[in-house]
């Protein structure tokens, strides 16, 4: 299960669920060391773009569950924020994530996948959809 649980974690830092993320600043906000947001102000995040940073993600466009396995690198705690980050973290994170790697196991433990036509990038929506993305499940023999 390790290595379907990397896999599950490499697949939702690329893309992960929520591509953008608001918040609005009731207070003056630093967010980077030069740079301070005034109260009333919007601020977009985008984890897509924070988990294709290369200071965090070595070949950050190339999906690598093998990232996940090594020993762990030290990398910024919101380098990774496929469902948010902080005190608005997704209270269902870790249920998502073992009910993802239990899927995961279930599908490749019965179907072999084979991809038929790689995606090409992503339609941005309210979440990111995989463009022109084709696979193929055939059922593993029983034994």
């Amino acid at each position: 299960m390790p290595y379907t649980t990397a896999f599950v974690r490499e697949s939702v830092r690329t893309p992960p669920p929520a591509w953008l993320l608001a918040r609005d600043m009731t207070a003056p906000t630093a967010v980077t060391d030069r740079c301070t947001a005034p109260a009333d102000t919007a601020i977009l995040i985008s984890p897509y773009l924070i988990h294709r940073d290369p200071r965090h993600w070595p070949n950050p466009d190339r999906f690598n569950a093998s990232r996940w396995t090594l020993p762990h690198t030290k990398r910024h705690r919101y380098a990774y924020l496929p469902f948010g980050a902080g005190p608005r973290v997704c209270i269902g994170l870790h249920l998502a994530e073992v009910l993802l790697t239990l899927t995961a196991a279930r599908i490749t433990t019965h179907y072999q996948l084979a991809v038929s036509t790689p995606a090409t990038a992503p339609t941005f929506n309210s979440v990111l959809l995989p463009s022109r993305l084709s696979l193929q499940l055939t059922r593993r023999a029983p034994g």
